[in-house]
């Protein structure tokens, strides 16, 4: 798949999920890498890993959406999806990149919060091709390698920046 291609199912996973999100929404954060996965994690829900195909976005955002419901126990973390051949190993992640020194020249002005932060330097790390951030009220950042992908804060349309 080329980076292109993982871009817009990244992005259309990311708009069918708050196609679906309902007002109990958290919020969500998914991560796409290629193996070995090289970004320490710890699962912050007792679960074991999983290995789900999530080609098609739609059925994809069924699976994904209720487990970002504040009542669902694996609200909070990263879901992690295997970029070459689409597959959700993970759920539920408490995710540590690294902090490069000078990162702050990077972020200024770029992630507002947490889930955001974590996905921006998530992005920075070695096997991490795109990392996704869906805020509660469904605005969508997709960062790849500390930079924004796709906004869509911008009213009517996601933005694909350089």
């Amino acid at each position: 798949m080329s980076q292109d291609d993982l871009d817009d199912w990244a992005l259309e996973l990311a708009q069918a999920i708050v196609k679906q999100k309902t007002d109990q929404f958290s919020g969500i954060g998914l991560i796409l890498y290629s193996p070995p996965l090289r970004l320490p994690t710890v699962r912050m829900v007792e679960n074991e890993l999983v290995s789900i195909s999530v080609r098609d976005s739609t059925e994809s955002a069924e699976l994904l959406t209720p487990l970002a419901d504040k009542s669902s126990p694996f609200h909070d973390g990263f879901h992690l999806i295997r970029a070459d051949c689409l597959e959700l190993t993970h759920i539920c992640q408490f995710v540590s990149p690294p902090i490069p020194e000078g990162v702050t020249s990077i972020i200024t002005g770029t992630a507002v919060g947490a889930r955001n932060m974590s996905a921006l330097l998530t992005s920075l790390a070695p096997s991490i091709e795109l990392a996704v951030a869906i805020s509660q009220s469904g605005r969508i950042v997709v960062y790849k390698e500390g930079r924004i992908r796709f906004d869509t804060a911008t009213p009517g349309a996601a933005r694909r920046l350089p």
